[in-house]
């Protein structure tokens, strides 16, 4: 007996929704209406052009965009709490467990037709510097993981070819665990990360203002009576240099720890945004022994906060190693990144990524980042679309 198109598919596979369960019907009628917001096509064609001027900006600079790498065994481990799912690959849909829903991989974006990139797989992924759930999933016998950032395919570029200058158009997916702040976090975003063998400390915070001043001052001309309308305010031009901020010595004055005299900070500075340097977290952001400072920056926005981190980075195999035993990492999970460093040496580099719609966020003065998306990505929400 000859199989039909229903028996062939993978899709049946995956449990459907249960359309008598409560949740189900809410998030559906939270999603649709969600979805009917006046100010999408606003928000969304603003979050287009601020994506476009920074790969632009960058592109111009003399920056390439390799394909993107879609598995590895080597990740971004991150810092913070995630919830691990599993997945089945080939034999089956593409399937995993979101919070506790079970989802799939999109095969194509005919249902949403939204502004995002296929997701990213690696086995040896960012650490990161707060609490997740790494996705991960079977490569063919392999297990392996979504990529929580391109820091170390960046850093890997940079070590093993001829390219001097690298940006990637990042899909991320991050399942924040135990978020206080639901209107600051997605678990599925959009980074572009760019690095660069030719950048120090100072020059790509430099070039971090240069971008930034082409993209508000653009926005502030172009958009100015759409984001009027959005946020309730004139966008102001940027004005550069940016201000700078020792994290670690504007806690010690203000007497608090760190996070809160972030947000001092954000509130301090109502109509420009400014760096923090000197962040304690990842291990490959690099420490000035001398001083104890790391060599990393953040870029916060007023109210919303960090739309862009970055960090000039260790590059040796014994620093490496060193900033990872000192962070209690895994370091087997690490090898591949080791062994580069070890057997062929990285590259002094710099770079930083940008949370494209952390930035649509801040410009429009958003309530949440939620409604930079058709569909909502909450942390710890059921989905729907």
């Amino acid at each position: 007996m000859s199989k039909t198109i229903g028996d062939i598919i993978s899709c049946h596979q995956v449990d459907a929704l249960d359309w008598k369960d409560p949740q189900v019907i809410e998030a559906f009628e939270s999603a649709c209406n969600h979805c009917r917001n006046p100010d999408l096509l606003d928000i969304v064609r603003i979050r287009t052009k601020v994506q476009h001027m920074i790969t632009d900006c960058l592109i111009k600079k003399g920056f390439v965009h390799p394909p993107v790498a879609l598995f590895s065994p080597c990740t971004d481990p991150l810092n913070h709490e995630t919830e691990v799912p599993e997945m089945k690959y080939y034999s089956q849909v593409p399937e995993m467990k979101y919070y506790s829903q079970k989802v799939t991989l999109s095969q194509s974006m005919i249902f949403n037709k939204m502004l995002v990139s296929a997701a990213l797989f690696s086995p040896c992924t960012d650490p990161l510097n707060h609490e997740t759930e790494v996705p991960e999933m079977k490569y063919y016998g392999q297990k392996v993981t979504l990529s929580q950032s391109m820091i170390f395919n960046k850093m890997l570029v940079s070590a093993l070819s001829n390219i001097q200058k690298v940006f990637w158009v990042s899909p991320n997916i991050r399942k924040e665990m135990n978020v206080k702040d639901t209107g600051r976090y997605a678990t599925e975003f959009t980074q572009i990360d760019f690095e660069s063998t030719q950048l120090d400390f100072e020059s790509c915070m430099n070039l971090i203002e240069e971008i930034l001043e082409v993209i508000v001052n653009t926005l502030a001309e172009e958009e100015g009576d759409v984001i009027e309308r959005i946020s309730g305010r004139r966008l102001p031009k940027l004005q550069r240099p940016l201000k700078r901020y020792d994290l670690a010595d504007e806690a010690a004055k203000l007497g608090c720890t760190q996070g809160q005299a972030e947000d001092v900070l954000v509130s301090q500075n109502p109509n420009q945004p400014f760096f923090l340097t000197n962040l304690k977290r990842e291990a490959y952001d690099r420490r000035e022994e001398s001083t104890g400072k790391y060599k990393n920056y953040d870029v916060l926005f007023p109210v919303v906060g960090e739309i862009l981190s970055g960090a000039e980075r260790e590059h040796t195999h014994e620093r490496l190693t060193m900033r990872m035993h000192e962070l209690g990492y895994k370091i087997e999970y690490f090898e591949p990144i080791l062994r580069v460093a070890k057997e062929h040496g990285l590259k002094s580099s710099a770079g930083a990524g940008f949370g494209v719609e952390r930035l649509v966020r801040a410009i429009c003065l958003l309530p949440s980042i939620q409604a930079v998306y058709p569909f909502p990505r909450i942390p710890e929400k059921l989905i729907v679309f």
